[in-house]
């Protein structure tokens, strides 16, 4: 187990984190205005320079009402609804600097993004106008669930246009206090349904310092982000922007691995340090192949990561809520300051024990020197290529469109079952049984994609 707990270090702890917090005023704080490359496209040369992005946030401001709120009023929550890229990156941290950022991906039907939308509290939408149309979201339509609510919606131009937008236009009001929430995001669900998690200007800038220290990263190094799976660069990118680290998925390494039996040339220039696995467990077998073809550290950061925790803060109990003694297959549950999600009361009062034990959805076990292992989860999900989508959701979106007389499977399925199936590519995809009443036709696969298009997004 691990050792005892220094008497004084609760106290250091928070004289550290209050002199962190005096050492800075806002996100934008931490970006230096030179001429180095900020952000870079994938197909263009010219970058987006850390002037030119220190300019963009620092200045951003939305027509909203918030303008005329005073300080201690919370913040306004700005859904983000834009493909990945540098733009999307861009904007996500203007918005954090000043409003609340609620990234809700573009790709998912009109009925998701409707339920995550207002789920996140948001009172406006940052999109283009493709997805604008897309996702029915024109204010002309005033029965739309936009309209209704008096919601705004902001259009990004295209890329262009987005480019062009990263200039000055008038100064923004005061940035937000360093325990203000600059991000709401998702969860997966893997401890129920999905819950909307604030994180504070503090989390976001003592985790980045956290990931700088441990991965020893420097101004120097070249980050592709390459998460979601369908903003892939490949070792095209690797060769020309030179790049010295990365960070996917398990089904991008693998597809990285394939390229690179055939890029050797591309192989041979690259600078790649370090490689970073998220969205996803990974097998030895490809960490291993891919320390081989890098020759550099590879780091499997999926999930929980094994942390060192104090012995008095993990407890195991069954499924009643009641302590157990310590079994390698018992739920992991954590307790701690910052252990927190925003919804109504009723979910706290059933997501948390009656002492402020919340259940993470995850199993795992202690080594005998105290560092906790994450080695599962309790509630099954299936791990598309990183996509972690929860099969009660399809089974919910099937059974919702048998219901609706206006929809292609209308009464044609009684009961529906999704389940995990193997993939050589993606490890996982959906499958699904369909139970049809008696006298009603089989619904296709096609036929079923048409019906769920709106519901669920193209991944699931």
């Amino acid at each position: 187990m691990a050792g005892a707990w220094p008497a004084a270090a609760p106290y250091q702890h928070r004289h550290t984190l209050e002199h962190m917090k005096r050492s800075y005023d806002s996100l934008s704080t931490f970006i230096e205005p030179t001429d180095r490359p900020a952000f870079r496209f994938h197909d263009e040369k010219k970058p987006i320079s850390h002037r030119t992005l220190r300019g963009f946030v620092d200045n951003f401001t939305l027509p909203i009402p918030y303008a005329e709120r005073g300080p201690s009023v919370r913040k306004p929550v700005v859904c983000i609804a834009l493909s990945n890229g540098p733009i999307l990156a861009a904007v996500c941290l203007a918005v954090a600097n000043r409003y609340i950022a609620g990234p809700v991906s573009p790709a998912v039907g009109a009925a998701q993004f409707e339920a995550d939308v207002l789920q996140s509290g948001a009172s406006c939408i940052v999109t283009t106008r493709a997805d604008a149309d897309r996702l029915g979201l024109e204010h002309k339509f005033s029965s739309s669930w936009v309209g209704m609510r008096k919601m705004a919606v902001f259009l990004v131009n295209d890329r262009d246009g987005q480019r062009k937008a990263l200039v000055p236009e008038r100064r923004a009001t005061a940035a937000k206090q360093t325990d203000d929430i600059a991000i709401v995001l998702f969860t997966s669900g893997t401890s129920g349904t999905k819950k909307l998690v604030p994180i504070t200007v503090q989390n976001i800038v003592s985790g980045v310092s956290f990931v700088m220290e441990s991965w020893g990263l420097t101004e120097r190094d070249v980050c592709l982000n390459m998460m979601p799976l369908h903003h892939i660069g490949g070792l095209d990118i690797v060769e020309q922007l030179d790049l010295t680290w990365y960070y996917a998925s398990p089904t991008m390494h693998q597809m990285i691995l394939d390229a690179a039996d055939i890029r050797q040339e591309a192989l041979a220039k690259s600078r790649i340090r370090l490689v970073c696995n998220a969205a996803g467990g990974w097998l030895i077998l490809l960490a291993q192949r891919l320390r081989g073809t890098f020759g550099c550290a590879v780091l499997p950061s999926y999930g929980a990561c094994p942390s060192q925790l104090h012995p008095s803060r993990i407890s195991w109990i069954d499924l009643a809520r009641q302590a157990l003694r310590w079994d390698p297959t018992w739920q992991y549950w954590t307790r701690k300051e910052h252990c927190w999600f925003l919804g109504r009361w009723e979910e706290f009062v059933t997501a948390f024990t009656s002492d402020g034990w919340f259940d993470t959805g995850d199993i795992g076990y202690l080594s005998d020197d105290g560092w906790l292992f994450i080695t599962g989860r309790t509630k099954e999900v299936i791990n598309r290529g990183g996509e972690i989508i929860s099969p009660f959701e399809i089974e919910s979106a099937i059974v919702s469109a048998a219901k609706d007389p206006n929809s292609s499977i209308s009464s044609r399925v009684d009961q529906a079952l999704a389940f995990s199936v193997r993939h050589a590519v993606l490890q996982e995809v959906v499958g699904v049984v369909l139970f049809t009443p008696p006298g009603a036709r089989r619904v296709d696969l096609r036929q079923l994609h048409q019906a769920l298009r709106l519901s669920l997004q193209q991944a699931k």
